[in-house]
């Protein structure tokens, strides 16, 4: 195989990968299995300021989120 094979492999896997993190990530966070942190999901002022305000915008997000994150997974 050619170096630009590879490459063009490793990055179609490196951007499948990605598109399924972000679906498993917001699906986990809608679905209240991902708790208020530093590292995943929305964290903006609003969301880290009570678990309740952090279950809605997750919920109001999955559909979007989700959609673009299979969307990225069906690009590649």
């Amino acid at each position: 195989m050619t170096g630009i094979v590879v490459t063009s492999i490793a990055v179609g896997v490196l951007l499948l990968g990605s598109g399924m993190l972000v679906v498993s990530i917001a699906r986990r966070a809608a679905g209240g299995q991902l708790e208020r942190n530093g590292w995943a999901g929305i964290r903006t002022t609003a969301t880290r300021s009570s678990d309740g305000a952090w279950a809605a915008a997750h919920q109001a997000a999955e559909r979007p989120t989700v959609v673009g994150g299979w969307l990225r997974h069906s690009l590649d």
